[in-house]
């Protein structure tokens, strides 16, 4: 599936009503079981490069870092899939979500976001339970029209997928699904209950001494051990 224009510099999302644009035509192409359902796309000041939150019987929210508007749109594109696939696979696991998008074929996509943030090889997370899918793992999962895809993307919008690491400033995603009484937060593999939150409650992360805390309304409602990676 290919779902940009055939001119790469003249689709790089600039504007947020673009970025609203790409994740609509996701859910049309590939996400039928969310058709009607309410879709909401914003950029905001995160400590990740996306976020997405939903309820079960309400919409789906998800918010880009605001250095998200100048990706390449393939790459655009790989990151919106892997956040719509949290609800749709249920957030289990980033290794399930990560599947998830590649099944419904838009791995070409994935793996140009993971080679774009210079992801090549599996993310390994939660103590090795869980892991994101690096660009090396997702290529050998496309098929031969698939990968030539790929290739066409990754030429077409210069990236060359690399396997030296750096360190990131920014993790990959967060996900946050609100239940009854409660909101479960999927971060890097592990998953947080935030007692009492309800769904428009402000859920905010800050980083301090190898702890994490979780603000619901301003309030601290957990704090993890946390080292950054």
């Amino acid at each position: 599936m290919l779902l940009i224009a055939k001119t790469p510099g003249l689709r790089m999302p600039r504007q947020l009503n673009d970025i609203k644009e790409l994740g609509h035509r996701l859910v049309a192409h590939a996400y039928p079981e969310f058709d009607g359902r309410d879709l909401k796309i914003d950029t905001g000041k995160l400590r990740s490069y996306g976020q997405v939150r939903w309820s079960d019987a309400g919409g789906i929210q998800i918010i880009c870092h605001q250095d998200v508007m100048e990706w390449p749109e393939p790459a655009l594109i790989g990151l919106l899939a892997h956040e719509i696939s949290h609800p749709a696979e249920g957030s289990s696991s980033e290794e399930g979500t990560d599947r998830d998008v590649i099944s419904r074929g838009l791995g070409h996509y994935l793996a140009v976001e993971r080679a774009f943030v210079d992801k090549y090889g599996d993310h390994i997370i939660s103590k090795g339970k869980d892991r994101y899918l690096g660009f090396q793992s997702v290529r050998e999962l496309l098929n031969d029209h698939e990968q030539r895809i790929m290739e066409n993307l990754l030429e077409d919008f210069k990236i060359l997928p690399s396997k030296e690491t750096r360190k990131f400033r920014l993790i990959h995603d967060t996900a946050i699904h609100d239940e009854i009484g409660h909101s479960i937060l999927l971060i890097e593999g592990q998953s947080i209950r935030v007692e009492g939150a309800r769904p428009n409650s402000d859920i905010k992360l800050l980083f301090r001494d190898e702890i994490l805390y979780v603000y619901a309304d301003d309030d601290v409602v957990a704090q993890v051990p946390w080292r950054e990676r």
